[in-house]
């Protein structure tokens, strides 16, 4: 059984932890194990379980009884992921929403230096941190989200060892950000709007990044922030991926272009 005591910073909640759910139970525990372990300031977790078919629904009862410092929210069908975050904000009460992957493992002093972030300049909307392959090698996965010139979004992935020199230990402005862990002020959010649940799982996470930017903020890359990502794990991940696509560009087609350099433009007037 997971010891949940470092959960009970009563009333103290610094950061709500919403981590949408749907099958995959030893991810999900590896996850909460890592958690508890690694987060060091107040926080809440508020799991949102998506009609999951193994044996997640019984664990997560099990979790009940701690009450308001563990939140599950418990879907009859999978509502996927935009709906589920936006579930789980409902029930946040930090001052920080962290939207994270539950096949994500995050590491020592992860927390802390995202939330200097915000500290360290007010134009801060939204910071993610860097993620790892699993395994010893320590292999970059992720740095962020870019543009290809046609407004396709990639993963900025160095596919370099943990210790490069291009990972400098600075933080730094990214056009957008990843779904895997995104890091918010609750003002923020509630400013720009929640996910977009025209989205199926997918891109979601981009149109939020570009609301943000839209807005007049910064999505900042922390990487002395590290977490393990093992990438894709929910089944049916993929099979909106065009449905996605053509409502992305339906959305952003008219609000923004892409430079030949990969900067981004926004304007309601192309």
């Amino acid at each position: 059984m997971i010891l949940l005591s470092k959960l009970f910073f009563v009333n103290m909640e610094r950061v709500s932890i919403i981590i949408p759910v749907h099958n995959c139970i030893s991810f999900t525990l590896n996850c909460l194990k890592s958690l508890l372990l690694y987060t060091t300031v107040p926080f809440q977790i508020i799991i949102v379980n998506n009609a999951s078919t193994d044996n997640t629904a019984a664990f997560l009862e099990s979790l009940k009884h701690f009450g308001e410092i563990v939140q599950v929210i418990t879907n009859r069908k999978n509502l996927g992921f935009a709906r589920a975050c936006n579930q789980g904000y409902q029930f946040a009460r930090g001052k920080y929403l962290v939207f994270l992957n539950n096949d994500t493992e995050v590491t020592p002093n992860w927390l802390e230096p995202m939330l200097n972030c915000f500290s360290n300049d007010s134009l801060v909307g939204m910071v993610t941190p860097k993620l790892l392959y699993p395994g010893p090698e320590r292999i970059i996965q992720y740095a962020g989200v870019a543009f290809y010139a046609q407004m396709t979004p990639y993963i900025i992935s160095y596919q370099l060892p943990d210790n490069s020199a291009v990972m400098a230990e600075m933080c730094r402005e990214i056009p957008a950000a990843g779904g895997a862990c995104m890091m918010l002020k609750r003002e923020v959010l509630e400013k720009v709007g929640l996910f977009d649940e025209r989205f199926i799982n997918g891109l979601e996470d981009v149109d939020l990044s570009l609301r943000i930017r839209m807005a007049g903020m910064k999505n900042i890359l922390c990487p002395k922030s590290t977490l393990i990502h093992h990438e894709a794990k929910t089944s049916g991940r993929f099979i909106h991926s065009r449905e996605n696509r053509e409502y992305f560009l339906q959305k952003w087609h008219n609000k923004m272009k892409i430079t030949a350099t990969g900067e981004i433009v926004f304007s309601n007037n192309f």
